[in-house]
Protein backbone atom coordinates (compact mmCIF):
# COMPACT_ATOMS: atom_id res chain seq x y z
CA UNK A 1 0.00 0.00 0.00
CA UNK A 2 1.11 3.47 -1.07
CA UNK A 3 1.39 6.32 1.47
CA UNK A 4 -1.96 7.25 -0.10
CA UNK A 5 -3.89 3.96 0.87
CA UNK A 6 -3.78 2.57 -2.72
CA UNK A 7 -3.06 -1.04 -2.94
CA UNK A 8 -1.55 -3.60 -5.20
CA UNK A 9 0.53 -1.55 -7.05
CA UNK A 10 3.87 -3.58 -7.07
CA UNK A 11 2.46 -7.29 -6.88
CA UNK A 12 -0.69 -9.03 -8.42
CA UNK A 13 -0.49 -7.29 -12.03
CA UNK A 14 1.12 -4.86 -13.81
CA UNK A 15 -1.16 -1.89 -15.00
CA UNK A 16 -1.99 -0.37 -18.22
CA UNK A 17 -1.26 3.42 -18.41
CA UNK A 18 -2.45 6.11 -21.08
CA UNK A 19 1.31 7.65 -20.87
CA UNK A 20 2.37 6.91 -24.56
CA UNK A 21 6.44 5.28 -24.96
CA UNK A 22 9.24 7.58 -25.35
CA UNK A 23 9.79 4.40 -28.44
CA UNK A 24 6.62 4.35 -30.42
CA UNK A 25 3.72 6.42 -30.44
CA UNK A 26 1.78 3.13 -31.20
CA UNK A 27 3.00 1.77 -27.74
CA UNK A 28 1.68 2.53 -24.32
CA UNK A 29 4.06 2.15 -21.22
CA UNK A 30 2.88 -0.75 -18.51
CA UNK A 31 4.10 -0.19 -14.81
CA UNK A 32 4.03 -2.04 -11.54
CA UNK A 33 5.50 -5.61 -10.84
CA UNK A 34 3.06 -8.64 -11.22
CA UNK A 35 2.76 -12.26 -9.84
CA UNK A 36 5.18 -13.25 -11.91
CA UNK A 37 7.47 -11.14 -12.43
CA UNK A 38 10.53 -9.96 -10.69
CA UNK A 39 8.67 -6.83 -8.24
CA UNK A 40 12.24 -5.82 -6.72
CA UNK A 41 13.18 -4.76 -10.07
CA UNK A 42 9.48 -3.70 -11.51
CA UNK A 43 7.90 -2.53 -8.84
CA UNK A 44 10.03 0.26 -8.66
CA UNK A 45 8.21 3.56 -8.11
CA UNK A 46 10.20 5.06 -11.72
CA UNK A 47 10.24 1.67 -13.30
CA UNK A 48 9.35 1.94 -17.15
CA UNK A 49 10.44 -1.44 -18.45
CA UNK A 50 7.62 -2.66 -20.60
CA UNK A 51 5.25 -0.86 -23.27
CA UNK A 52 2.85 -2.62 -25.80
CA UNK A 53 0.34 -2.27 -28.56
CA UNK A 54 -2.82 -1.13 -27.32
CA UNK A 55 -4.73 -4.55 -28.54
CA UNK A 56 -2.15 -6.07 -26.54
CA UNK A 57 -3.53 -8.77 -23.36
CA UNK A 58 -1.91 -10.54 -20.99
CA UNK A 59 -2.83 -12.86 -18.16
CA UNK A 60 -0.46 -11.09 -16.37
CA UNK A 61 -2.17 -7.17 -16.95
CA UNK A 62 -4.36 -5.71 -15.36
CA UNK A 63 -5.56 -1.68 -14.99
CA UNK A 64 -7.27 1.30 -12.73
CA UNK A 65 -9.01 4.37 -13.27
CA UNK A 66 -8.78 7.69 -11.93
CA UNK A 67 -11.02 10.63 -12.02
CA UNK A 68 -10.00 14.11 -12.13
CA UNK A 69 -12.42 14.40 -9.61
CA UNK A 70 -15.31 11.24 -8.33
CA UNK A 71 -19.42 12.47 -8.55
CA UNK A 72 -20.16 9.14 -7.47
CA UNK A 73 -23.08 9.22 -4.66
CA UNK A 74 -23.44 13.30 -5.36
CA UNK A 75 -26.61 15.29 -6.56
CA UNK A 76 -25.93 17.50 -9.45
CA UNK A 77 -27.25 20.85 -8.75
CA UNK A 78 -28.38 23.16 -11.97
CA UNK A 79 -26.68 26.32 -12.14
CA UNK A 80 -29.33 29.49 -12.26
CA UNK A 81 -31.60 32.09 -10.27
CA UNK A 82 -32.56 31.66 -6.29
CA UNK A 83 -33.79 33.19 -3.59
CA UNK A 84 -31.50 32.83 -1.03
CA UNK A 85 -32.83 33.86 2.40
CA UNK A 86 -36.39 34.61 4.26
CA UNK A 87 -39.50 35.88 2.61
CA UNK A 88 -40.63 39.22 2.01
CA UNK A 89 -43.15 40.60 3.67
CA UNK A 90 -44.26 44.01 5.47
CA UNK A 91 -44.66 42.46 9.06
CA UNK A 92 -40.99 40.63 8.52
CA UNK A 93 -39.14 43.89 7.43
CA UNK A 94 -40.60 45.52 10.37
CA UNK A 95 -39.75 42.75 12.58
CA UNK A 96 -36.42 42.67 11.50
CA UNK A 97 -35.47 46.01 13.18
CA UNK A 98 -35.62 44.64 16.34
CA UNK A 99 -33.17 43.19 18.00
CA UNK A 100 -34.56 41.93 21.67
CA UNK A 101 -36.47 39.38 20.50
CA UNK A 102 -35.36 35.85 21.31
CA UNK A 103 -32.27 35.09 19.38
CA UNK A 104 -33.71 32.04 17.31
CA UNK A 105 -36.65 34.11 16.03
CA UNK A 106 -34.14 36.98 15.50
CA UNK A 107 -31.81 34.53 13.23
CA UNK A 108 -35.01 33.29 11.38
CA UNK A 109 -36.28 36.26 10.35
CA UNK A 110 -32.85 38.33 9.71
CA UNK A 111 -32.24 36.54 7.25
CA UNK A 112 -32.81 38.82 4.36
CA UNK A 113 -34.38 37.54 1.04
CA UNK A 114 -31.63 37.79 -1.60
CA UNK A 115 -31.16 37.02 -5.57
CA UNK A 116 -27.99 34.37 -6.06
CA UNK A 117 -26.58 33.39 -9.07
CA UNK A 118 -25.13 30.18 -8.65
CA UNK A 119 -23.18 27.80 -11.53
CA UNK A 120 -23.75 24.13 -11.47
CA UNK A 121 -22.03 21.89 -8.96
CA UNK A 122 -22.54 18.74 -7.29
CA UNK A 123 -23.30 18.02 -3.63
CA UNK A 124 -23.57 14.68 -1.57
CA UNK A 125 -26.70 12.97 -1.31
CA UNK A 126 -25.35 12.05 2.43
CA UNK A 127 -23.81 13.62 4.97
CA UNK A 128 -19.93 12.02 4.94
CA UNK A 129 -20.19 9.06 7.15
CA UNK A 130 -17.47 7.59 9.94
CA UNK A 131 -16.31 4.98 7.80
CA UNK A 132 -15.56 7.13 5.03
CA UNK A 133 -14.00 9.48 7.30
CA UNK A 134 -11.77 6.91 8.88
CA UNK A 135 -10.52 6.19 5.48
CA UNK A 136 -9.25 9.85 5.77
CA UNK A 137 -8.06 9.18 9.24
CA UNK A 138 -5.65 6.40 8.25
CA UNK A 139 -3.90 8.79 5.86
CA UNK A 140 -3.76 11.67 8.03
CA UNK A 141 -2.04 10.74 10.97
CA UNK A 142 1.19 10.71 8.87
CA UNK A 143 0.61 14.46 8.27
CA UNK A 144 2.78 13.86 5.33
CA UNK A 145 3.83 16.90 3.04
CA UNK A 146 1.25 15.59 0.31
CA UNK A 147 -1.46 15.23 2.90
CA UNK A 148 -0.72 18.81 4.49
CA UNK A 149 -1.80 20.45 1.06
CA UNK A 150 -5.41 19.30 2.14
CA UNK A 151 -4.98 21.49 5.19
CA UNK A 152 -6.24 24.77 5.79
CA UNK A 153 -3.50 27.53 6.01
CA UNK A 154 -5.23 28.70 9.44
CA UNK A 155 -5.55 25.43 11.42
CA UNK A 156 -3.78 24.97 13.79
CA UNK A 157 0.31 23.06 13.04
CA UNK A 158 -0.41 20.60 15.79
CA UNK A 159 -4.05 19.88 15.06
CA UNK A 160 -5.28 16.30 15.66
CA UNK A 161 -7.83 15.31 13.18
CA UNK A 162 -10.20 13.00 15.03
CA UNK A 163 -13.41 13.22 15.56
CA UNK A 164 -14.53 13.98 19.28
CA UNK A 165 -16.73 11.41 20.17
CA UNK A 166 -15.07 8.79 17.23
CA UNK A 167 -14.76 5.97 19.95
CA UNK A 168 -18.46 6.44 21.69
CA UNK A 169 -20.58 3.49 20.64
CA UNK A 170 -23.45 5.75 20.09
CA UNK A 171 -21.92 7.68 17.43
CA UNK A 172 -19.62 5.30 15.83
CA UNK A 173 -21.28 2.88 13.82
CA UNK A 174 -19.61 3.14 9.85
CA UNK A 175 -23.02 4.69 8.30
CA UNK A 176 -24.17 7.23 11.11
CA UNK A 177 -22.67 10.53 9.79
CA UNK A 178 -19.51 11.64 11.40
CA UNK A 179 -19.66 14.04 14.09
CA UNK A 180 -17.33 15.99 16.62
CA UNK A 181 -15.09 17.57 13.68
CA UNK A 182 -14.52 20.99 13.25
CA UNK A 183 -14.36 23.21 10.37
CA UNK A 184 -10.80 22.26 9.88
CA UNK A 185 -11.46 18.76 9.89
CA UNK A 186 -14.73 19.00 7.38
CA UNK A 187 -12.53 21.06 4.89
CA UNK A 188 -8.93 19.15 5.52
CA UNK A 189 -11.91 15.62 4.09
CA UNK A 190 -13.09 17.43 1.36
CA UNK A 191 -10.18 18.25 0.15
CA UNK A 192 -8.62 15.46 0.59
CA UNK A 193 -11.53 13.63 -1.74
CA UNK A 194 -10.43 16.83 -4.67
CA UNK A 195 -14.10 17.96 -3.45
CA UNK A 196 -14.93 21.13 -1.04
CA UNK A 197 -17.53 22.11 1.60
CA UNK A 198 -20.65 23.73 0.27
CA UNK A 199 -20.81 27.41 0.27
CA UNK A 200 -23.76 28.89 1.92
CA UNK A 201 -25.68 29.82 -0.80
CA UNK A 202 -25.06 26.04 -2.47
CA UNK A 203 -25.94 24.25 0.85
CA UNK A 204 -29.33 26.70 0.64
CA UNK A 205 -30.04 25.95 -2.87
CA UNK A 206 -29.70 21.95 -2.89
CA UNK A 207 -31.80 22.18 0.45
CA UNK A 208 -34.76 24.50 -1.07
CA UNK A 209 -35.03 22.34 -4.71
CA UNK A 210 -36.91 23.39 -7.47
CA UNK A 211 -39.56 25.03 -5.69
CA UNK A 212 -37.49 26.92 -3.59
CA UNK A 213 -39.66 25.49 -0.97
CA UNK A 214 -39.35 26.72 3.00
CA UNK A 215 -38.23 22.98 4.21
CA UNK A 216 -36.44 20.43 1.81
CA UNK A 217 -39.79 18.66 1.47
CA UNK A 218 -41.94 21.52 0.79
CA UNK A 219 -43.30 24.48 2.51
CA UNK A 220 -45.79 23.27 5.48
CA UNK A 221 -44.14 21.13 8.72
CA UNK A 222 -44.61 17.83 9.08
CA UNK A 223 -43.40 16.72 12.80
CA UNK A 224 -43.05 12.86 11.15
CA UNK A 225 -40.37 14.20 8.98
CA UNK A 226 -38.55 14.81 12.56
CA UNK A 227 -35.79 12.56 13.84
CA UNK A 228 -36.53 12.77 17.73
CA UNK A 229 -33.87 12.80 20.24
CA UNK A 230 -34.55 9.08 22.11
CA UNK A 231 -31.75 7.11 20.64
CA UNK A 232 -29.66 9.99 21.74
CA UNK A 233 -27.68 10.09 19.27
CA UNK A 234 -27.57 10.34 14.43
CA UNK A 235 -29.46 7.57 12.29
CA UNK A 236 -28.29 5.93 9.74
CA UNK A 237 -27.65 8.13 6.85
CA UNK A 238 -30.90 8.44 4.65
CA UNK A 239 -32.72 6.33 6.53
CA UNK A 240 -35.43 9.17 6.96
CA UNK A 241 -36.60 8.74 3.33
CA UNK A 242 -39.17 11.98 4.00
CA UNK A 243 -36.11 14.21 4.56
CA UNK A 244 -34.70 14.74 1.35
CA UNK A 245 -35.21 18.04 -1.13
CA UNK A 246 -36.54 17.20 -4.60
CA UNK A 247 -32.79 17.26 -5.87
CA UNK A 248 -32.89 13.86 -3.90
CA UNK A 249 -30.65 15.39 -1.01
CA UNK A 250 -31.26 13.79 1.96
CA UNK A 251 -31.08 15.13 5.70
CA UNK A 252 -31.17 18.54 5.32
CA UNK A 253 -33.27 18.98 8.07
CA UNK A 254 -32.48 16.37 10.27
CA UNK A 255 -29.86 13.88 11.62
CA UNK A 256 -26.84 16.25 11.95
CA UNK A 257 -26.59 20.38 11.22
CA UNK A 258 -23.79 20.97 8.57
CA UNK A 259 -20.90 23.13 7.84
CA UNK A 260 -20.66 25.59 5.27
CA UNK A 261 -17.51 27.66 3.79
CA UNK A 262 -18.37 31.53 3.27
CA UNK A 263 -14.83 32.84 1.78
CA UNK A 264 -15.81 36.21 3.42
CA UNK A 265 -15.55 34.86 6.97
CA UNK A 266 -12.57 34.69 8.97
CA UNK A 267 -12.66 32.89 12.33
CA UNK A 268 -15.87 31.80 11.96
CA UNK A 269 -18.48 29.89 9.39
CA UNK A 270 -21.68 28.90 9.43
CA UNK A 271 -23.91 25.76 10.15
CA UNK A 272 -26.85 24.91 8.34
CA UNK A 273 -30.19 22.47 9.08
CA UNK A 274 -31.53 20.55 11.80
CA UNK A 275 -30.44 18.06 14.24
CA UNK A 276 -31.81 14.71 16.18
CA UNK A 277 -31.46 17.09 19.21
CA UNK A 278 -33.47 20.59 18.04
CA UNK A 279 -36.60 18.96 19.91
CA UNK A 280 -39.27 21.70 19.92
CA UNK A 281 -37.26 23.90 18.02
CA UNK A 282 -36.70 21.67 14.95
CA UNK A 283 -39.58 23.50 13.11
CA UNK A 284 -37.46 26.40 13.57
CA UNK A 285 -33.88 24.73 12.19
CA UNK A 286 -35.09 23.22 9.85
CA UNK A 287 -36.11 26.24 7.76
CA UNK A 288 -33.73 26.12 4.54
CA UNK A 289 -32.18 29.20 5.21
CA UNK A 290 -31.60 28.24 9.21
CA UNK A 291 -28.53 28.89 10.04
CA UNK A 292 -26.15 29.97 12.96
CA UNK A 293 -22.52 31.23 13.29
CA UNK A 294 -19.55 29.22 15.31
CA UNK A 295 -15.83 29.56 15.36
CA UNK A 296 -13.75 27.30 13.04
CA UNK A 297 -12.77 25.26 16.04
CA UNK A 298 -16.46 24.43 17.09
CA UNK A 299 -17.20 21.04 17.08
CA UNK A 300 -20.60 19.11 19.05
CA UNK A 301 -22.13 15.77 18.98
CA UNK A 302 -25.10 16.86 16.33
CA UNK A 303 -22.79 18.65 13.95
CA UNK A 304 -21.67 17.08 10.74
CA UNK A 305 -20.78 17.81 6.89
CA UNK A 306 -21.04 17.09 3.18
CA UNK A 307 -18.72 17.63 0.37
CA UNK A 308 -19.28 19.69 -2.77
CA UNK A 309 -18.02 19.62 -6.01
CA UNK A 310 -17.11 22.66 -8.56
CA UNK A 311 -18.67 21.31 -12.06
CA UNK A 312 -15.76 21.66 -15.09
CA UNK A 313 -15.73 20.94 -19.20
CA UNK A 314 -14.60 17.30 -17.47
CA UNK A 315 -17.00 16.52 -15.37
Amino acid sequence: MSPYGVNDLVGNAEEWTDTKSSSSDNYYEIVGGSWNRQCEIFGLNFSRFISAEPSHKSKFLGFRCVSDNSHENMVKIPGGIFNSGGEKGFTLDILRKFSLLDKTIVQLISSQPEIVILNAYYIDKKEVSNSEYMEFLQIVKNKTKEIQQHFHPQAPSDKDYTPQYLYNQKYNKPDQPVIGVDWYDAYAYCSWKGKRLPTREEWENAAKGTHNNFYPWGNKYNEKYFQSDEKGAPDLRGLNNNDQSSYGVFDMASNVSEWTYDHSMNETQAIYGSSYKKGKLHEVYSVTFMHVIESKDYYSDETGFRCALTINEKN
